[in-house]
C-alpha cells in the first residue's frame, strides 16, 4: 500500500512537472511574439472623452521583460509578468516609472496573443483581474486592441 501511495505521489509530481514545463513554454513564446512595437486598434469600456482620446494615441513597445508606453507628450515604463496557461492567460503589469497615480501600482489584467494582434482587458491599479473579456456596460473593465507595428 505504501509503495501504491509512493507511485501516486510520483506521478502526481510529474504530472506538475509537466504542466510546468508547458506553462513556461507557452509563456516564452507569448513573450517573444510580443517583443517590439504595438498600437491601438480600438479601446472598449472608457468612458471620458479625454482618457478615450489619450489611450486611441497609445503605442506600447515590448523590451524583454519591459513595457515603454508612450502616448501624446507622456511616457510610462514597465514591467510584467505572464501566465499563458491561465484560461484566459493572464498578464500582470507593475508601473515603474510614469505619472506618479500609477507609479510602483500593479495591474491585474487578461490577453489573447494572435499573430499581430493583442487584446487587453484589466481593471484600475490593485483590483481584481477581469474573468472575461468586455461586455459593453461592464463597469470599471477597460479593453484595448493592438495591432503590432511594422519595423
Amino acid at each position: 500500500m505504501r509503495g501504491f501511495a509512493l507511485a501516486l505521489l510520483l506521478l502526481g509530481a510529474g504530472a506538475a512537472a509537466a504542466a510546468d514545463t508547458a506553462t513556461e513554454k507557452a509563456n516564452k513564446a507569448d513573450r517573444a511574439n510580443l517583443q517590439g512595437p504595438w498600437t491601438v486598434k480600438s479601446v472598449h469600456g472608457i468612458t471620458k472623452e479625454k482618457a478615450k482620446e489619450e489611450f486611441q494615441e497609445l503605442k506600447l513597445t515590448f523590451e524583454g521583460d519591459k513595457i515603454v508606453a508612450r502616448w501624446g507628450d507622456k511616457s510610462a515604463e514597465a514591467t510584467y509578468t505572464l501566465d499563458a496557461g491561465a484560461n484566459p492567460a493572464q498578464m500582470d503589469v507593475t508601473v515603474t516609472k510614469g505619472p506618479e497615480e500609477v507609479q510602483g501600482r500593479l495591474f491585474r489584467g487578461i490577453y489573447v496573443l494572435e499573430g499581430n494582434t493583442l487584446r487587453l482587458a484589466w481593471r484600475k491599479a490593485g483590483e481584481e483581474r477581469p474573468k472575461e473579456f468586455v461586455r459593453e456596460g461592464q463597469p470599471d473593465v477597460f479593453e484595448i486592441l493592438f495591432e503590432k507595428m511594422k519595423k
